[in-house]
């Protein structure tokens, strides 16, 4: 079935600890305490057609809303959005900030990291505050100087005036509105619909400060604010999530604002999408295409390779400050291969697949390993070891060190360099630990997971609502700076949820691991005021792929393109996300993997037949050797007993979809004679990429387990733990 009961019992009622280590190495969560608790599809074009070339254009980049494909139809498609969330929505639902707001608090008596407890004590509610913000966006198209090359960007105008003030208050109302009714219709409890009508009142009160704002023209490059989510899954955000809909409320609101990419493809797990995303190349023929659950490790002896350059030193080439916060996950063995070493001025960052969210160790289990896994890094300098940054929850700790960012950018006012910042948030990935008061409250957040009953659904709600809070605290921290009437801001998962994780993919196929749309369709849209009128509020159908964010957000920044390397394999969409119709893109490689690991740990070349493989052209897509995987409704046992990437079916299997038309991929055309020409296309086009995968090779190797213990024993830090390869002995002690 591609799913199967986990091999492990679960401890229930148990906050914060998790269970044993699996062979692969990766984290599975327990649940929180809590109480009690085929269709037929028309083909409008013949098969050919539909592949593109000499067929109709593939989709325009925003279709008028009201033309979708046929049923069944994603969802949210043929229904125009209600409104449009303008800049000065800063005091939406806040209810609560927190103390560490504008520095890292630091402690310099804390304990080792052995002595940390797995879950910190939960901080105090802080008082109900209301964050003042002032609206300000350009009014004319304005040409943009980057700084570094002198590259010019013509910026699309910002409404007029009266539009612009008119937005802004319907938007604030109807947000108000929207919280005032929930809260009536979820809160029995008289507190609960108090604290939740401050909300609405809250965003009310700052609509005088939105309208009366005077406009501004920036002549600066625009700051780029880019937010990956971990895990989060196509029916985790938004109002048409089945049931979630009320945990993303801020997110929901910025994506009807904005620019929703309704086709965003990605890789279907961690570090190959960080890797495509930071080098804009195919995981697959860049050495990071062997993807199995649990390849990369933190005892893993190798990384992206250092022969490519990645987006944040483009990014410098430009003029702009970069800095990263959150999870790195794309090589740290060796410090050559740390963030601040390959573009990043600042890094707060853990460099592996997960930890724990409130002491930032790595194992599942304290008796089985107490290394943290934080380090601070500043270009120029070797990397430091975390000791002074308090033990808060991460989600907390990581908006507070973007915040920092944006507001030592405003303070620094017209000597400042533009900002790129790269926010890569540990939430939503396991383990769900109960998140901090300040981005999770029971009493005024707990509404929020009333549609949902399972409680492994519900711990990951909170992480998710927690997750939003935070967005919103970025975004206000933007507006309160006067920062983000000159900003793009970016938000997308690294790829699909696993549904026994409590993150979910319905009505998509699979999840995490799967080439089906459910690991690779994820969230992802675009906010900002410099967006053109009639870009905000819409949704693109275009292709949209990971690694077109590099030169996208190079083109963003003023740089031209031509400058980039020729090899890499993202195509710049900035001229799409500005309004252009043209198409960037109609072919997508979602993922290679020519390797398999014998017995002795030693990475084999598989010949074509035996690799596995997918890839999109025009609206079809054709996988080879997935093993099957079901469609997972959160509401069902059998979401919460999915365990992702763990194979319990036959490979060999062969899979072609017309996912445009079919995005559930119910219908598997690779046996109907009638599609022979398109499957063999694909299967050609997918051969030639496993050639260029094969030449290349893979970077992975066995884990060096008594290399990099030996190294954690002493700082009890996960750190680099080699100089060179040959410092590297290759083991499986961790398993």
């Amino acid at each position: 079935t591609g799913c199967s009961p986990p091999p492990w019992p679960r401890t229930p009622g148990i906050v914060g600890r998790m269970e044993k280590r699996l062979p692969y190495g990766t984290f599975r969560h327990t649940a929180i305490a809590e109480p009690g608790t085929h269709n037929d599809l028309a083909e409008p074009h013949s098969p050919k057609d539909r592949l593109g070339g000499n067929a109709p254009s593939p989709p325009t980049l925003l279709l008028p809303l009201l033309t979708c494909p046929n049923p069944p139809r994603p969802p949210g498609c043929g229904r125009i959005r209600p409104f449009l969330l303008a800049i000065g929505l800063v005091g939406a639902a806040t209810v609560y900030t927190w103390s560490h707001q504008n520095n890292i608090a630091v402690d310099n008596s804390l304990n080792s990291a052995s002595d940390v407890p797995i879950t910190s004590s939960v901080p105090a509610s802080v008082p109900e505050t209301a964050t003042a913000a002032k609206y300000a966006a350009p009014t004319n198209p304005t040409t943009v100087q980057a700084k570094g090359k002198g590259k010019a960007n013509t910026m699309a105008a910002g409404l007029p005036s009266d539009s612009r003030h008119n937005h802004a208050k319907a938007a604030l109302e109807k947000l108000a509105s929207r919280m005032e009714s929930k809260a009536a219709e979820n809160n029995a409890d008289t507190t609960k619909a108090a604290n939740s009508v401050k909300v609405a009142d809250t965003v009310a009160a700052t609509q005088t400060d939105a309208e009366t704002e005077a406009e501004t023209e920036t002549d600066s490059a625009p700051h780029i604010v880019f937010i990956m989510a971990d895990d989060l899954g196509f029916n985790d955000l938004g109002e048409d999530s089945t049931d979630l809909s009320e945990a993303t409320i801020f997110m929901t609101t910025l994506r009807e604002g904005g620019l929703n990419i309704t086709r965003y493809y990605t890789q279907s797990s961690c570090t190959p999408a960080r890797a495509a995303f930071l080098s804009g190349r195919y995981p697959g023929l860049s050495g990071m295409g062997y993807d199995s659950r649990g390849s990369f490790q933190p005892e893993s002896p190798y990384g992206l390779s250092l022969e490519y350059e990645l987006l944040p030193s483009y990014m410098k080439s430009l003029g702009y400050s970069t800095e990263i916060v959150g999870k790195w996950n794309v090589g740290h063995y060796m410090q050559e291969y740390l963030p601040t070493e390959r573009g990043f001025d600042q890094a707060l960052t853990f460099q592996t697949d997960q930890m724990h969210y409130h002491n930032y160790t790595t194992y599942p289990r304290e008796d089985e390993g107490t290394w943290v896994d934080l380090l601070l890094g500043y270009a120029g300098q070797n990397y430091q070891t975390a000791d002074a940054v308090d033990r808060v929850y991460s989600t907390e700790l990581f908006s507070t060190r973007g915040m920092m960012a944006i507001q030592d950018t405003a303070d620094a006012g017209d000597d400042a360099d533009p900002l790129f910042l790269y926010l890569a948030y540990q939430a939503v990935h396991v383990p769900h630990e109960q998140p901090s008061q300040n981005l999770y409250n029971e009493e005024v957040d707990g509404w929020r997971l009333s549609q949902t009953s399972y409680s492994y659904r519900k711990n990951f709600a909170k992480t998710l609502i927690a997750l939003d809070n935070a967005v919103k605290l970025v975004v206000e921290k933007l507006i309160s700076t006067e920062l983000m009437a000159n900003t793009f801001l970016v938000v997308a998962s690294d790829n699909g949820g696993c549904p026994s994780d409590g993150s979910n993919n319905y009505p998509l196929r699979g999840g995490k691991f799967d080439a089906f749309e459910g690991g690779v369709r994820v969230p992802s849209f675009v906010y900002s005021p410099l967006l053109p009128a009639k870009q905000r509020g819409t949704e693109s159908n275009a292709l949209f792929h990971v690694t077109d964010w590099l030169p996208t957000l190079y083109a963003m920044g003023g740089g031209d393109t031509s400058d980039l390397s020729e090899d890499i394999d993202g195509v710049n969409q900035y001229d799409h996300l500005m309004g252009s119709e043209t198409v960037a893109r109609n072919s997508i490689l979602l993922s290679m993997n020519a390797w398999t690991e014998d017995n002795a740990g030693v990475l084999r070349t598989n010949d074509f037949k035996n690799s596995t493989g997918a890839m999109i052209v025009g609206d079809y897509k054709f996988i080879q050797n997935q093993v099957w995987a079901k469609r997972y409704s959160p509401e069902t046992s059998s979401a919460e007993k999915c365990s992702c990437g763990i194979s319990t079916g036959t490979s060999g299997s062969h899979y072609l979809y017309n996912v445009f038309d079919d995005p559930y991929e119910t219908t598997n055309l690779y046996d109907d004679e009638s599609y022979a020409e398109v499957a063999a296309k694909l299967e050609n086009l997918l051969r030639e990429h496993y050639k260029t995968a094969a030449e290349t090779g893979s970077s992975w190797k066995m884990t060096s387990c008594s290399t990099s213990h030996a190294v954690w024993a002493e700082s009890g830090y996960v750190t680099p733990f080699a100089t060179s390869d040959d410092d590297v002995s290759s083991d499986d002690s961790c398993s």
